[in-house]
């Protein structure tokens, strides 16, 4: 299974999002709602009036009718007014808008990236953008994304997915949506993406021991898991060991893996990630066992395939550390990483005068 979605904090089944960093902790689905977006602005061009001079090929009514995509790249302007409202998939946010199809076939396996936003020469209107793979059923997207970038004549809210890895004789279908009930014109650019490094595990790491990449979470969700704080949830880490995890994302949920490590001491610890996609690494506080008040306290995002380290002081005692993907699309399933814990101990006399 490849599926894939790309937004204080309703913790757990939700978003619990670190605001100054803009970093959503995304613990479940989608936006519960208290992260609202502004209406769609209005139109400021008479519909359908084409801004530019890309070749106009306009989507389809729906899956059934869907405009075929027989080569990449490929672009191509339309407008989404007038049409039905077919499909809808919230990313995090739902709509009412009219959409319009195309689809996609490709020979061989391929990353393929989809863009209202470059070169979005007409695109004008808050945009949706979601995918589905051979089938068109709501709720079950392969990829999703609502705000990404921006486009020439729309400052944001515009709409991008990138790298998905599409499978040779799949029919993927790709939906130009809108926010809101918004609607407008739209360039859509489909395009080959570039392959993610590969920096899988080696076979010589302890493996976390998930048996599904975390799609859905009955592993090690956390307080993602369980509202009520359960160690069951948690994997159990040791210091001075290296281990070998695997995530993913689904299109609307992103496998997010809680490990407890507890320590006899204050020690001075040390999480090396090294991972094929972009990834976080949290230090989290979970006062009292109470996963309603649960926060993170160091949030150290890792690029793909370069290793990020993430250092802090433990307590003595549970001490808790979160991994999962900074996005919900893009991260097939089951995509490996390679997480290494370290530890030093604290000299007695400097943890007497709290010094580190």
């Amino acid at each position: 299974m490849k599926k894939y979605l790309v937004g204080i904090a309703v913790l757990f089944c939700c978003a619990f999002v670190v605001v100054a960093a803009q970093v959503q902790f995304n613990l479940g689905a989608t936006d519960d709602g208290s992260v609202q977006k502004p209406p769609p602005l209005p139109r400021t061009a008479e519909d359908g009036d084409f801004k530019a001079g890309s070749a106009v090929r306009q989507g389809g009514e729906d899956c059934a009718s869907a405009t075929a995509i027989t080569a990449l790249p490929f672009t191509a302007s339309g407008t989404t007014i007038g049409y039905a409202d077919d499909y809808e998939e919230a990313c995090p946010y739902a709509s009412t808008s009219p959409d319009v199809v195309y689809s996609y076939t490709p020979g061989a396996d391929i990353y393929v990236d989809a863009s209202l936003c470059t070169p979005g020469d007409n695109t004008d209107y808050d945009t949706k953008l979601f995918v589905y793979e051979n089938t068109c059923p709501d709720g079950v997207p392969f990829a999703c994304n609502d705000d990404a970038c921006s486009a020439p004549y729309y400052a944001s809210f515009v709409s991008e997915i990138l790298n998905m890895h599409m499978t040779a004789g799949n029919t993927y279908y790709f939906v130009v949506d809108g926010y809101g009930g918004g609607a407008g014109d739209y360039t859509l650019h489909v395009s080959e993406g570039t392959p993610p490094p590969v920096c899988d595990c080696t076979g010589t790491e302890v493996p976390e021991g998930e048996p599904n990449c975390g799609i859905p979470d009955t592993y090690n969700g956390g307080c993602n898991q369980s509202a009520t704080y359960d160690p069951a949830t948690f994997t159990t880490v040791s210091c001075n060991t290296t281990y070998c995890g695997t995530t993913g994302t689904d299109g609307s949920t992103r496998d997010t893996d809680w490990f407890l490590l507890n320590m006899p001491q204050v020690d001075n610890v040390h999480v090396t990630l090294t991972a094929a996609y972009p990834m976080f690494i949290f230090e989290l506080d979970i006062p009292a066992y109470d996963c309603a008040v649960a926060a993170v306290t160091q949030n150290v995002p890792v690029d793909a395939c370069v290793p990020g380290t993430m250092d802090f002081t433990s307590v003595a005692g549970d001490n808790f550390i979160f991994i999962g993907p900074q996005n919900y699309d893009g991260v097939p399933c089951p995509t490996d990483y390679i997480m290494e814990i370290t530890c030093d101990v604290v000299p007695v006399e400097l943890q007497s005068f709290g010094i580190e």
